[in-house]
């Protein structure tokens, strides 16, 4: 794994990641479903990830560039452990909620043209 992480600590981390980002998406479903504003939200949140995204393949390519250099590789893998832990936590949150704003938006679109089910198993 990258910087000598163990798989423990991935596992850890991706579980940790899917429940923190159960919560904003609950709290952004329920306020778009009250509000019927799917544009702004889902713009934010696509922001997110993309910034998310591009933070981790930064961190990443510095690390590649220090990868000969051993010393300085173990000086800044605790500061990289916790910054990258902290933008996959961020990236789960977000991406949790791009998922929740989509389907409330294909929900109110097919609303009364087809079912909620077909609506959620076309999403899925």
């Amino acid at each position: 794994l990258p910087f000598g992480f163990s798989e423990g600590y991935g596992a850890t981390l991706n579980a940790f990641r899917i429940l923190v980002g159960l919560v904003p998406a609950a709290l952004i479903a329920k306020r778009i479903d009250r509000t019927r504003v799917y544009r702004g939200p889902l713009l934010r949140v696509v922001g997110g990830v993309v910034l998310a995204y591009a933070a981790i393949v930064v961190l990443f390519l510095r690390a590649e560039e220090r990868r000969g250099d051993d010393a300085a590789l173990l000086a800044t893998s605790i500061p990289r452990l916790l910054i990258l832990s902290f933008l996959l936590v961020g990236l789960g949150a977000v991406q949790n909620a791009v998922a929740s704003i989509v389907f409330e938006f294909l929900v109110e679109v097919g609303h009364g043209v087809v079912s909620e089910a077909v609506t959620a198993g076309i999403f899925m």
